[in-house]
């Protein structure tokens, strides 16, 4: 059985960390493994691309050329290209054992698109599981807090103040959109995990990786 793992969370919460310390894990222990997210996708991953057919990489290049500056604000990107990613990525699923969905569903078309991908022969053999990352007590200034010390990491202190208006819309997006797929999906009785994602890397990676070799 193939296993198709999730995570989400709000903006922080390290769901990029954990995917990358995941596959990494798993890979060194003989798994065949792979991260699929519409960020790795927009900026050309070698690994996603190659999956994709000529029309479905050429569409990729439009739509990325036309929704960069958004996309940059901090807005979600093109429903398409989740579909583009989910279908490239299922339909080469006989070459992994697991599959890790980086920050998905980001909206609730996302969630219901995947859904109704079930019943279909691409859903074959796989099984499902959701890894939500969470936050306790004031998670908005958490999240906020946890973007801006690695925006400075990354950036500088000058830049990363110049850019508290992207952080601040990832987070509303994030309450106003992506929660709504999160939601829709919880309903459904999925194989769920919510993991407090303010305990260290090394804890949540451990707990993520026990749940899938469980």
């Amino acid at each position: 059985m193939i296993k198709l793992i999730s995570i989400v969370g709000i903006p922080g919460s390290g769901k990029t960390t954990q995917a990358k310390l995941i596959e990494r894990a798993l890979n060194n222990k003989g798994y065949k493994t792979i991260v699929a997210s519409t960020r790795l996708l927009m900026r050309g991953n070698e690994q996603l691309l190659n999956l994709l057919n000529d029309s479905e990489r050429k569409e990729v290049i439009d739509i990325v050329n036309t929704i960069h500056p958004l996309v940059r604000q901090g807005y979600l990107a093109d429903i398409r290209l989740d579909q583009i990613m989910i279908e490239s990525i299922l339909r080469a699923n006989k070459n992994y054992d697991v599959i890790i969905f980086d920050s998905f569903p980001r909206g609730l078309g996302q969630a219901k698109y995947f859904w109704n991908l079930k019943n279909s022969e691409l859903y074959q053999d796989l099984s499902y599981k959701m890894i939500q990352l969470n936050f306790t007590g004031d998670y908005v200034e958490k999240s906020f807090r946890r973007q801006f010390a690695r925006e400075v990491l990354m950036w500088g202190l000058e830049i990363s103040l110049q850019r508290k208006d992207k952080m601040k819309n990832k987070i509303s997006v994030y309450n106003e959109t992506t929660s709504l797929g999160i939601e829709f999906l919880s309903k459904l009785k999925i194989d769920k995990m919510v993991i407090d994602c303010e305990k260290t890397k090394e804890q949540i990676a451990d707990e993520i990786l026990f749940s899938i070799e469980g």
